[in-house]
């Protein structure tokens, strides 16, 4: 689709969010649970939401070429964690502006958006970033703070041209949002990194990201957890490296969860990362 079309569709669903009142409650409820957990009190925070659970046996785990709430759709009644490949720096990425991907496509068919633009949730994730880089006191590796928003209702299609669901078809996700690396930037704006980032630090930051998004999903008792290429895509992660530290995680946690998906969306032009990340875990 076009920029253009994709901006009028996010901007039909913030006028919903403000104005259906079915929606306007459900963001009010979100709103009360939506907290930052930032890397520094991580440990603390995470301690007192609620006791992670084993289930008593592995999880299924599944890779699929799915978006991301188009997997967890197909888990409605049980209780699904979903994670956002988040901008650091800007709430929703670019969804203002029609780009396309992962985060955006989540804020532009639910009520995310709202949830993570909250002035209380950019002043502690996304202005702190913003800070940070500004100040030098961090790069684009960014760091391991998550935002956790509870019962995003899902109201439009997750599809290439979303569509307006019927009420009876909306369904709840818990979202975590995290941001990967942006190697990206770093390639473009410092070049020199490469020379003292070698693969096992890279590999090391990827398990730690992951198993903090585990930590929290299992945390607060979900039974499915959707995950998938994590940065491989606007950040230009490595998927091998992310494929495999993803795998060392998951194996920390796979009593955890009744059902771990990978949604590793692509085209039909380029099924790479489903590629690697199918490989990856049918070894």
């Amino acid at each position: 689709m076009e920029r253009e079309d994709l901006i009028k569709i996010f901007e039909n669903t913030v006028w919903m969010c403000e104005t259906n009142h079915k929606l306007k409650d459900k963001i009010k409820n979100s709103m009360a649970c939506n907290k930052v957990i930032s890397e520094k009190k991580a440990d603390a925070i995470l301690k007192n939401l609620t006791h992670e659970r084993e289930t008593g046996k592995e999880a299924e785990i599944i890779v699929s070429k799915k978006r991301s709430f188009e997997a967890a759709s197909a888990y409605r009644g049980k209780h699904i964690s979903v994670l956002n490949f988040a901008s650091a720096t800007n709430p929703g990425g670019g969804v203002t502006k029609g780009a396309s991907a992962q985060e955006e496509c989540l804020c532009r068919i639910s009520t995310l958006y709202k949830c993570i633009s909250a002035s209380e949730i950019t002043k502690a994730f996304h202005k702190k970033h913003r800070y940070a880089l500004k100040t030098g006191k961090m790069n684009s590796f960014y760091n391991d703070d998550c935002i956790q928003t509870c019962n995003v209702t899902v109201f439009k299609s997750d599809t290439a041209k979303p569509v307006l669901l019927s009420e009876k078809d909306w369904f709840d996700v818990d979202v975590i949002s995290c941001a990967a690396p942006n190697l990206r930037y770093m390639l473009q704006y410092d070049k020199n990194w490469k020379k003292t980032v070698t693969d096992k630090k890279l590999f090391d930051i990827y398990k730690k990201r992951i198993n903090r998004v585990l930590d929290i999903a299992s945390r607060a008792k979900s039974d499915v957890i959707i995950l998938g290429a994590f940065g491989c895509g606007a950040f230009a992660n490595p998927p091998e490296l992310v494929a495999k530290a993803m795998h060392a995680a998951i194996d920390e946690h796979k009593y955890d969860f009744e059902t771990i998906e990978l949604a590793i969306y692509c085209s039909s032009r380029d099924t790479s990362n489903y590629e690697v990340f199918a490989k990856e875990f049918s070894a």
